[in-house]
């Protein structure tokens, strides 16, 4: 865990450009004028690339794109057992403001993305995923909490408190829920992948419902304009934290043709 964590501590945008400025400021102190100008240049270049937007765009979309949004679901077999997983996505248990408002962003989009699916589809059930973390309550039991306050019916609602990460939630599926229902998972667009590579590998079968997408094109601008700004180096760290989670996953739990028993 400590090794994944520096590891992706340091193919961050950020890190990666300290670290070039640092190597040409030894090297300009150690006389190497030549080499120090060619660290300079390049920390220049890697600066320009992650604060404006093609290059994170193209790595964000890249994730994005694997899977489609779910927009339709078809309910050929209504005696099959249709579960809707929404997995954690960080919250706050502060008690002066309601469930809802104690989610993060991210989590209250995939809840609602949650509570889209299980208004569409019939006899759905609708799971919440997420520990408590330094909280003393976990994120599951908010977006439960969120989830009923939004009219789900209680009695087609259930919630995972232990799972960590993305891995332990895949699990803890498995262990608690039928697993021959059909599985639908919702999360951010950037995640589905890592998120669908690492349920496979449990050995189930999820149907892929993502949402909180970073690149959206407008209606009358097919293709997005080119802008300069910190939230290019927020996209592009993310873009590396889901690169880095998929090649960590691939490593540490296996292939997908021989699923973690």
């Amino acid at each position: 865990m400590l090794l994944r964590k520096i590891l992706s501590f340091l193919i961050n945008p950020l890190p990666v450009l300290y670290l070039l400025l640092l190597a040409g400021t030894v090297f300009l102190i150690l006389r190497k004028k030549k080499t120090s100008r060619w660290f300079f240049l390049f920390s220049a270049l890697w600066l320009l690339a992650i604060t404006t937007s093609p290059f994170p765009r193209f790595l964000v979309s890249r994730l994005e794109t694997r899977y489609p949004t779910l927009l339709s679901f078809p309910v050929s077999d209504t005696s099959r057992p249709v579960n809707i997983l929404v997995l954690g996505g960080g919250h706050t248990h502060d008690l002066r403001f309601p469930p809802n408002n104690q989610l993060s962003a991210n989590a209250l989009g995939r809840l609602a993305e949650g509570i889209r699916l299980y208004r569409r589809i019939p006899h759905s059930r609708l799971i919440t995923s997420g520990y408590a973390g330094k909280e003393d309550i976990s994120q599951a039991m908010v977006m439960y909490r969120t989830a009923l306050l939004l009219g789900v019916d209680s009695s087609r609602l259930s919630l995972q408190e232990e799972p960590r990460i993305t891995w332990q939630e895949a699990l803890s599926y498995r262990q608690n829920f039928d697993t021959t229902a059909t599985l639908i998972i919702v999360t951010d667009a950037i995640h589905m992948p890592r998120a669908m590579m690492l349920f496979r590998k449990a050995g189930l079968h999820p149907i892929a419902a993502p949402t909180n997408h970073y690149v959206k094109k407008g209606f009358h601008r097919p293709k997005p304009d080119i802008s300069l700004g910190a939230e290019n180096i927020k996209m592009l760290e993310a873009a590396f934290h889901e690169l880095a989670g998929l090649a960590w996953g691939w490593v540490r739990y296996g292939n997908e043709e021989n699923p973690v028993p």
